[in-house]
């Protein structure tokens, strides 16, 4: 027999409990119980003014950013779409029915403002890292180091060749914030100082970004993302935004090492990357022997030795966990090329990535119990 035709009659009363309609096995579930964020308003206290209107809570504004990242969900203005009509993400960002969603332009604001100047968004990466070393996921015995290269929002239209292009010309007053970023970071090893070379190209809206061919195809503007790993379950315990240029992704290594030194007291045995990072000087700090010879010889002897080992072979499988965790970034994460421009855009958008990935690891080794609803 036909049914009655189903109609909606709006109700005076609804009895409705987000908690009730996320799944127990939801991502987002096992996420959640590794997303401490109770420290960042004492990270921003200083950032924000005492008077005037309340501003939109920032640990609403993370969340939200991480669901983003999390699920490859590259536009704010559609993120903000998502976390309204989806009920997981409203749960996950602490958000009843009624509550509503912050306008996409929030975002910017608080990126290009409190969020940069903090650097919210490393303490909230680094809050990841320490979560994995307390879960137990991280040694600190092997570490692999490695970079990709990741498409920058520029193009070849609007760009100039290197002999058109001179920084002294550009008004600040007027330029846009990438260009101002491009310009304080002219002397910055992992930018303009990188190398004394100049591009062949430099982008009008993105000039800290490199123009490069390293693909072996059609040359493009881009940034490298820099990996500092440990092995033991590819756990990033660091990340660093430079220009796609062989000097600068080197250089960012010892950065990179000396942060996670200096943060969570990580001293690797050993290092792994490709032979591209075997440059002389570069091998000369990595093992820190007086030289009695020609300069760097010896750190080169080091190099040829480990070569000829068992556990050479053992580096050499374990650095492919590096080029996992890229291919995750781009075809799962989506993150193939960026949205936002200059060095703080970029390093912006690699910091969340890396926070992202290094969630899901933890959410995937120790996914949340699974609870059985009552009758």
């Amino acid at each position: 027999m036909l049914g009655p035709k189903q109609e909606a009659q709006a109700a005076l009363f609804y009895e409705f409990s987000l908690e009730d309609h996320v799944p127990q096995d939801h991502l987002l579930r096992s996420i959640d119980q590794f997303v401490d964020l109770r420290s960042i308003r004492a990270h921003l206290a200083d950032f924000y003014s005492h008077t005037g209107r309340p501003s939109v809570d920032p640990e609403l504004l993370i969340r939200m950013l991480l669901v983003g990242y999390c699920f490859g969900i590259r536009s704010e203005r559609r993120l903000c779409e998502e976390v309204h009509l989806n009920l997981a993400y409203r749960w996950f960002c602490r958000l009843d029915l009624n509550d509503r969603i912050p306008d996409h332009s929030t975002f910017s604001k608080n990126r290009h403002g409190r969020f940069c100047e903090s650097e919210l968004l490393r303490h909230l990466f680094e809050t990841t890292v320490a979560r994995c070393i307390t879960e137990g996921l991280v040694s600190g015995q092997r570490m692999a180091v490695d970079a990709s290269l990741i498409e920058a929002d520029a193009n070849r239209q609007c760009s100039a060749p290197k002999e058109e292009w001179d920084p002294a010309r550009i008004d600040v007053g007027t330029a846009p914030r990438a260009v101002r970023e491009y310009l304080n970071t002219l002397d910055e090893a992992a930018f303009g100082a990188a190398s004394e070379v100049q591009p062949k190209f430099t982008s009008f809206s993105d000039p800290a970004s490199q123009w490069t061919a390293a693909r072996k195809g059609p040359a493009f503007f881009s940034y490298s993302d820099n990996y500092l790993i440990d092995t033991d379950h590819g756990v990033i315990v660091d990340v660093e935004a430079t220009r796609s240029i062989r000097q600068a992704e080197v250089g960012s290594t010892k950065t990179m090492l000396n942060r996670v030194r200096a943060k969570f007291d990580l001293h690797p045995e050993r290092l792994i990357a490709d032979t591209a990072y075997g440059s002389g000087p570069m091998l000369d700090w990595l093992v820190k022997r007086k030289i009695t010879r020609e300069e760097h010889e010896d750190a080169r002897d080091v190099a040829r030795a480990i070569r000829k080992t068992r556990q050479y072979k053992v580096s050499s499988k374990l650095r492919k966990k590096v080029e996992m965790l890229f291919a995750h970034l781009k075809r799962i994460l989506g993150l193939g090329r960026l949205r936002l421009r200059g060095p703080c855009g970029a390093n912006d958008e690699f910091l969340l990535a890396a926070a992202a990935q290094n969630l899901r690891k933890l959410a995937k080794i120790f996914p949340a119990p699974q609870q059985t609803r009552k009758a």
